[in-house]
């Protein structure tokens, strides 16, 4: 390990490829030995002149999210990427576009809305039980994560489009994981592949995307067409902005990001749900006294108070947004070491949930940490799933409701155990996903 006086110490790395390697095969790891071995601020030399910074103390990442995060924008190599997900959707865009879709979008995802919801996430977790209970026999073994991905994209086109799209959601499942993949291999290279050139990758990216194109182009023809009254966040969007093309980018930034961060958060629950029966049984038990076989309502969340808390212990082993990344706009200190102006900056949830100086027994999943009126956490961003400051995820309120719901119902109605031999290891992605699909037994209640 080499300590320089002013910039932070750095991880042992090839002489001229520093840990560029390590970074391309396995980041999470390379994360967390280099943070082991120089301590909250590690700075990661890369091909060349290239290099990285990761903070992981949380004041740390209140300086970048919150206190300077002026500073801080989002990074413009990864940007572009994403922008060939989604053109100027509100997780790709900055500045004035930026606010002025906050707050177009933002009235979609207040509280008042979400009796409103209910029926509609309701809906979708209910058509998938119903086919589990239809096709599957007790002990057959289904893709929990792929299912998860599928009844949150239900979902988020009942609430947030008005729509039945169920018929669609594996295509959408698909390319959504087309996409996403590619614009992360995208992140990965210092010199990102041409989209012109004719490889199978682009080609495969290029029909997933104009599929996606075309599912959004068409939910905008059929409002216009017929409005129908409706007051959902499509109708927000067509009337406030008065911009179909953007209308079109949010539309695709809501299915790709609302449906891939609570499917993989739903899927992260119920495997540790697997391996943990007594949390499991707790569960059961809650689910069962408070409603007795009955749906949830909104008035009843509250009182489900162990499923909210698994839910949020889940988001801090397994967050799905696991890293963030930033440009530093000019110098700055944070930790006691030199940022330079257009360094890349990562913080991490995933780093700074396990931080042994906040967490007690880092590594368990213990949902009584979120007890209410507990002290889960002593320090701001010490968890921050949702990330943080401006830019904090608009839908991060709904997402939780959401998960909730699903879960309970599913609770309900089935047990799901792991499926013999299976292991449990997340994968980097733009979202934490397991490495392998995720197989689990059903079993009727």
């Amino acid at each position: 390990m080499s300590v320089d006086s002013r910039l932070p110490p750095h991880p042992r790395g090839h002489l001229l490829l520093g840990s560029s390697l390590n970074f391309l095969f396995d980041p999470i790891r390379t994360f967390i030995d280099g943070w082991r071995q120089c301590g909250d601020v590690v700075r990661f030399p890369l091909v060349g002149p290239m290099e990285l910074y990761l903070c992981t103390h949380p004041d740390q990442v209140k300086r970048v999210l919150v206190d300077n995060q002026q500073n801080y924008g989002k990074d413009p190599g990864h940007s572009a990427q994403l922008k060939a997900l989604a053109g100027d959707g509100l997780t790709m865009s900055e500045g004035d576009l930026w606010l002025r879709q906050r707050r177009m979008m933002q009235p979609a995802f207040q509280r008042q809305r979400f009796s409103g919801y209910v029926a509609g996430i309701t809906e979708a977790a209910q058509a998938m039980l119903n086919r589990w209970e239809t096709q599957f026999e007790d002990g057959r073994v289904v893709d929990i994560s792929t299912e998860m991905l599928r009844v949150s994209f239900d979902l988020v086109a009942r609430t947030m489009f008005s729509s039945n799209l169920l018929a669609e959601a594996d295509a959408v499942v698909r390319d959504s994981a087309v996409v996403l993949e590619h614009a992360y291999n995208g992140m990965r290279m210092p010199v990102p592949v041409p989209i012109w050139l004719p490889l199978p990758s682009n080609r495969r990216f290029l029909t997933a995307r104009r599929t996606l194109d075309e599912l959004a182009t068409r939910l905008i023809t059929e409002r216009k067409e017929s409005p129908n009254g409706q007051d959902d966040l499509l109708s927000m969007m067509l009337l406030r902005s008065g911009d179909e093309r953007l209308a079109h980018d949010e539309i695709l930034t809501t299915i790709l990001a609302g449906h891939d961060t609570t499917g993989v958060a739903l899927a992260w629950t119920f495997a540790l749900l697997s391996t943990h029966p007594e949390v499991a049984r707790r569960l059961h038990l809650e689910v069962e006294q408070v409603l007795n076989g009955r749906p949830p309502t909104l008035d009843n969340l509250p009182a489900l108070e162990y499923a909210e808390m698994v839910l949020k212990e889940s988001l801090r082993l397994f967050p799905p947004a696991w890293v963030l990344s930033r440009k530093a706009v000019a110098d700055d200190e944070v930790g006691g070491y030199h940022i330079p102006s257009g360094a890349t900056i990562f913080v991490s949830p995933y780093l700074t949930h396990r931080h042994p100086d906040f967490w007690r027994n880092p590594e368990g999943f213990d949902p009584e940490r979120f007890r209410r009126g507990g002290a889960a956490r002593n320090a701001p961003f010490a968890y921050f799933p949702f990330g943080g400051g401006p830019r904090l995820c608009i839908g991060n309120n709904f997402a939780l409701m959401a998960a909730q719901i699903v879960l309970v119902l599913v609770v309900q109605k089935f047990r799901l155990a792991l499926a013999t031999g299976q292991s449990v290891v997340p994968q980097a992605k733009l979202t934490l996903h397991p490495r392998r699909k995720l197989f689990m037994t059903l079993e009727r209640i």
